[in-house]
């Protein structure tokens, strides 16, 4: 057994983008930019790969698009 096979931790090809989103959502909500000039800010810079730069854009706009009804919906369970 190699040693680098132990140390090595594989993750998930869009966790990346999953992180990357996740701090550009927390930069919205304390930011007054619109999320079109956070998104181009932040998440621009993390990504070269196309098709997770597409995954994450999907995500980041999704959440803002539906982040009132969440919220409305998070509010009524607590």
């Amino acid at each position: 057994m190699l040693w680098e096979n132990v140390t090595t931790i594989n993750y998930h090809p869009r966790r990346k983008a999953r992180e990357a989103v996740l701090k550009a959502l927390y930069a919205r909500e304390i930011s007054e930019d619109s999320p079109k000039i956070i998104f181009q800010r932040f998440i621009d810079s993390f990504f070269n790969k196309r098709n997770n730069y597409l995954y994450a854009k999907d995500l980041f706009f999704c959440v803002v698009k539906y982040q009132d009804s969440v919220d409305a919906l998070i509010r009524n369970h607590l």
